[in-house]
């Protein structure tokens, strides 16, 4: 785990968080960034926007594309996260990235002020995830490329959907955590969000995530160290309801795929030019 000068309880904590997500979901979210990268051009001497950077992983990956020619904001309503983030960049050398605590809805940033603006994961938690894409949209210059990305149907994820499955009636709470990711899960409904903050030729592409190698045992403990925010809840519950849901999680994951699906995915990438 990364530490720092001056690093708080809080960002130490933020930092074990972020090393639990990576171990959990690790190389999916890099396809994925991988993916959103490229399809939206981030290339050297762009300025790219970064919407609920988080740990920072996207944003550092766009920053090491545009070079010092270019300039990459990531933010994030958490200050841990941020600062997490810094710490990061600054162990590279990236000094043409920078990362602001700021709410999401709206951006306090000026209008047409970025060549690309990247979010995800994220816009599923958004309180109207179609505000939230609309201001990414206000701040992109005439010719701006957005892209963003949500998890496919839940079928199409079936480590997740057989988690949420198992949560339902044993921790209700963290199991419409894990729900409310999948709202944006349908082409249709993507369609529609875009059309809303006015990106009606938006498209939609499906992107096959690599299988997870990790074991369940090695899954089971990054989730309940916070490798998703329902692991936190789960981790508060009794011993005997947290072996309830790894049993469940394990037979609905069992009867939901066999083999190498069962820890493979499908992710969806959506992107416009302004």
């Amino acid at each position: 785990m990364l530490s720092f000068p001056g690093a708080s309880p809080v960002t130490d904590a933020f930092a074990r968080l972020a090393a639990a997500e990576e171990r959990l979901l690790g190389p999916w979210s890099d396809a994925l960034a991988l993916n959103l990268l490229d399809r939206a051009g981030v290339d050297a001497g762009r300025r790219v926007l970064v919407i609920g950077s988080g740990a920072g992983h996207l944003a550092l990956a766009a920053a090491e594309r545009v070079g010092p020619s270019g300039w990459v904001m990531g933010i994030d309503p958490l200050p841990a996260a941020t600062r997490y983030a810094e710490s990061l960049a600054s162990t590279r050398g990236l000094t043409w990235i920078v990362f602001r605590q700021m709410l999401l809805e709206p951006l306090e940033l000026v209008d047409a002020s970025f060549d690309v603006a990247l979010c995800q994961l994220g816009l599923p938690y958004r309180h109207d995830p179609a505000a939230a894409l609309a201001e990414m949209r206000r701040v992109l210059r005439p010719g701006g490329r957005l892209a963003f990305s949500v998890w496919g149907p839940p079928g199409r994820v079936p480590l997740l959907q057989a988690l949420e499955r198992a949560l339902a009636v044993r921790l209700p709470v963290a199991h419409a955590y894990l729900q409310q990711g999948f709202r944006l899960s349908e082409a249709g409904t993507l369609a529609g969000l875009c059309a809303r903050a006015g990106l009606p030729r938006a498209s939609v592409e499906e992107i096959s995530l690599p299988a997870l190698r990790a074991g369940m045992d090695e899954l089971w403990e990054a989730l309940l160290e916070g490798g998703l925010r329902a692991g936190l809840s789960l981790r508060e519950a009794p011993v005997a309801g947290r072996l309830a849901v790894r049993e469940a999680w394990e037979h609905e994951l069992s009867s939901a795929a066999s083999g190498g699906a069962a820890l493979s995915a499908v992710g969806l990438i959506v992107h416009a030019h302004v």
